[in-house]
């Protein structure tokens, strides 16, 4: 096992790896969202955010996407395939992200 310390994203970047801005529907709400796409070394596949600046924490969906043999290994899951999505959306709510250093 190989420890990776944290990378801090800059606007550039982000920028950089935006694929799309649209709109994105989680168990939260429909939300217009910029999706950012990064490649994931170590599952040749690729990391995905949909980034909303009014939610607390900034993300609505975030997934990985491993590369995939064939199209049969597309229909299902596995442990490499994942997403989150933002459940519930309330006010007054903040941020824990990112306040670990």
């Amino acid at each position: 096992m190989v420890y990776n310390r944290p990378t801090q994203l800059t606007d550039e970047s982000i920028e950089g790896a935006t694929v799309e801005t649209g709109s994105v529907e989680v168990p939260a709400g429909r939300f217009t969202a910029r999706h950012v796409q990064f490649g994931d070394v170590g599952t040749g596949g690729t990391v995905e955010w949909w980034l909303v600046e009014s939610v607390p924490g900034g993300v609505v969906r975030y997934g990985n996407r491993s590369r995939t043999q064939s199209e049969e290994q597309v229909e299902g899951l596995d442990d490499s395939n994942f997403f989150l999505e933002l459940t519930e959306k309330g006010s007054g709510a903040t941020t824990k992200l990112n306040s670990y250093r």
